[in-house]
């Protein structure tokens, strides 16, 4: 299985718990080598026993993590040791926004009362709003957040978001076509600005898209 397929890790009784709800039995050295090849922008240490695979994460109210796995649905909560974990993503909601290289590929966004968690794959576009910014996702999701285009690009992986006129800024995971002057992405016609065609594709063989 891929490493993606882990959903979460026990390292005191050395469980692996895959995605799918079979769990697998190891031993203590075959959990030591797994945690060397472990991604860490997408796993995370939450307490003495369990490391998460945050791409399962779909909440966050600072001291507890709800996961999106319909077969665990139990809330982790993250130990006091290992409470610096709130300290370290990048939010974008009611507080300042800052960006930690290790995990920045994870958006925890504030709705009032916790954080709902996304991976940036998730994002097709952000567009400008006048002084706010709204989110697509893949799912059909929208967030409105009260931050510029310019600055939430800024917090956004460099290698797939491209600014591509004045108003929007595209995953470049998610177009399907690119011509010179408009673009397909998920199920929406965006127009590209003079030139910034060359800089779509070149993000786009850099990812292995073309």
């Amino acid at each position: 299985m891929h490493y993606d397929d882990i959903f979460r890790i026990d390292v005191v009784e050395n469980v692996i718990f895959y995605s799918d709800g079979h769990s697998l039995k190891v031993t203590p050295a075959c959990i030591r080598e797994l945690m060397l090849h472990l991604r860490h922008g997408d796993f995370y240490r939450i307490n003495r026993n369990t490391i998460l695979n945050l791409r399962y994460v779909t909440e966050f109210d600072g001291n507890t993590l709800y996961t999106g796995n319909p077969l665990n649905g139990t809330p982790f909560v993250i130990s006091r040791e290992y409470r610096a974990l709130e300290e370290q993503f990048c939010y974008i909601g009611s507080i300042r926004l800052r960006k930690i290289a290790n995990i920045s590929h994870y958006l925890f966004i504030y709705d009032g009362k916790r954080y709902h968690v996304h991976h940036v794959s998730e994002i097709i576009s952000a567009k400008s709003a006048r002084a706010y910014t709204r989110i697509i996702l893949r799912d059909g999701k929208e967030y409105l957040l009260s931050y510029s285009l310019g600055r939430i690009t800024l917090y956004l992986p460099s290698e797939w978001f491209v600014r591509v006129n004045r108003r929007t800024t595209i995953n470049v995971m998610h177009v399907t076509l690119c011509r010179r002057t408009f673009l397909i992405a998920g199920n929406e016609r965006i127009p590209v600005g003079k030139g910034k065609r060359a800089e779509i594709l070149s993000a786009m063989k850099n990812a292995g898209l073309i």
